[in-house]
């Protein structure tokens, strides 16, 4: 009662706004967000590509810079404390309190006291702020998703349906004869870029990969087999190597971990399948400077990794480090040395020179420990759970591959969502063994 009291009310107030159309469509939108936030909190999560979707189809983006970013943290947050409101966010509540947890946040706190040593204190704050919205509470809101099989299932299929539409949509300008957005290189923004959208596709594409192997409902996988060649497509068409070679990973480590189940070794039929339709439609759509260069680093060609100024970036990141290994020089002080890029494309080295061995010591805790628990689920939990946890292993092996090739420290938040599922996978199983329940994660 309380609540339909207090839309009541909310909507008499702003009922003068509602003859303004953007402010009616506006109010609208952000209903149906807090409805799907009730439903549950697979909606902001594995929707959280969807504005790119939006702005490609549009032609723009409706919204000021970086309101995306922060609208979408906030969805998230409200989400999880719907979850707690419900009562359903208890196994949630307890990933929460964890090492890899502490240590995220261990970084943002780091991040915040090295800021005043910076020599470029604007892009470090920006980089708090974004650390912050995009990678911290999106970790939260995968604990509280990945205590839910249901959830987590349910966001890999949104996930999936964000990546298909970003390829039909690359596809289609490629067709109707569009130019590359960059050199070689498509993308449906130039705000996402070519390297993002690898990423999305090369995720998406793995997610097929496991829908195709391990889903129990046909029509699914029937649907998965088709979004499978139009997301390796939007790969090869971004051109990008690190998405390539991280997808290459992910799909080594994906097979390599669900392939001694039966039932799955039956279904590779239909993967082959797929991958050979992917093979024979990659080379018609998409140009073949962009398939080049997305295969260069297999390959070994096209210059390699001084092609792009990639080993020039490392080089001067690690020879500022040496000299700055305890404390680095501040966050976001790599943009002060002036090599091009306001960051060196690797997190490691990044998190090294700006932050010191204390940043790189919470951060190797977070992703270790998060490995630990992965692979305690991996081996005790039951085979129907263990797919979905080698497909977590394949996504976050692969998230972390892209963070050592491209983007910076809060442009690789994926490593933060699955790292989170699986804090959240684990702790609902540590708590039904504590209280005797045993039940399944459902």
């Amino acid at each position: 009662m309380l609540l339909g009291g207090g839309w009541l009310l909310g909507a008499l107030a702003l009922t003068p706004f509602l003859t303004k159309p953007i402010v009616a469509l506006g109010l609208l939108l952000a209903l149906i967000a807090l409805a799907l936030a009730w439903k549950s909190i697979a909606f902001p999560i594995g929707l959280a590509g969807i504005p790119t979707v939006i702005d490609a189809f549009a032609g723009y983006n409706p919204l000021p810079k970086g309101a995306t970013t922060f609208l979408l943290a906030a969805w998230i947050g409200v989400a999880a404390v719907m979850l707690v409101m419900r009562g359903e966010g208890v196994a949630g509540v307890r990933g929460l309190v964890s090492l890899p947890v502490a240590m995220a946040f261990a970084l943002l706190a780091l991040m915040m006291l090295r800021l005043g040593a910076s020599g470029d204190q604007s892009y470090g704050m920006q980089k708090i702020e974004l650390y912050f919205a995009d990678s911290v509470v999106l970790l939260a809101g995968a604990v509280f998703l990945g205590a839910s099989r249901r959830a987590f299932r349910l966001s890999l299929l949104l996930t999936l349906g964000v990546a298909v539409a970003e390829a039909v949509y690359l596809i289609g300008e490629i067709l109707s004869g569009g130019s590359a957005t960059f050199v070689d290189r498509f993308a449906v923004s130039a705000q996402e870029g070519p390297i993002l959208l690898g990423r999305d596709s090369a995720t998406g594409a793995l997610i097929a990969m496991f829908v195709v192997l391990a889903w129990p409902r046909g029509w699914v996988r029937t649907s998965a087999i088709v979004a499978l060649p139009l997301c390796l497509i939007s790969l090869a068409g971004a051109g990008s190597r690190g998405p390539v070679v991280a997808f290459v990973v992910g799909l080594v480590a994906l097979l390599s971990l669900v392939g001694a189940d039966r039932q799955v070794r039956r279904r590779l039929a239909l993967l082959i399948a797929a991958l050979v339709g992917a093979a024979i439609l990659v080379p018609l759509v998409v140009p073949g400077s962009a398939i080049g260069r997305a295969l260069s680093t297999i390959l070994g060609s096209a210059g390699g990794l001084s092609s792009n100024g990639r080993s020039a970036l490392w080089d001067g990141a690690y020879a500022t480090l040496s000299h700055h290994v305890l404390l680095g020089i501040g966050t976001g002080g790599f943009g002060s040395l002036n090599l091009g890029y306001p960051y060196p494309h690797n997190i490691l080295l990044e998190i090294g020179l700006e932050l010191g061995v204390l940043g790189l010591l919470a951060f190797v805790l977070m992703v270790g420990s998060i490995g630990v628990r992965l692979a305690r689920l991996w081996r005790e939990t039951r085979l129907e759970e263990r797919l979905e946890v080698s497909l977590l292993v394949a996504l976050l092996a692969s998230a972390l591959v892209n963070a050592f090739f491209s983007g910076a420290l809060p442009d690789n938040k994926d490593i933060w969502r699955w790292g989170g599922i699986a804090i959240g996978m684990y702790a609902y199983r540590e708590m039904t063994l504590r209280t005797g329940a045993r039940r399944s994660w459902t």
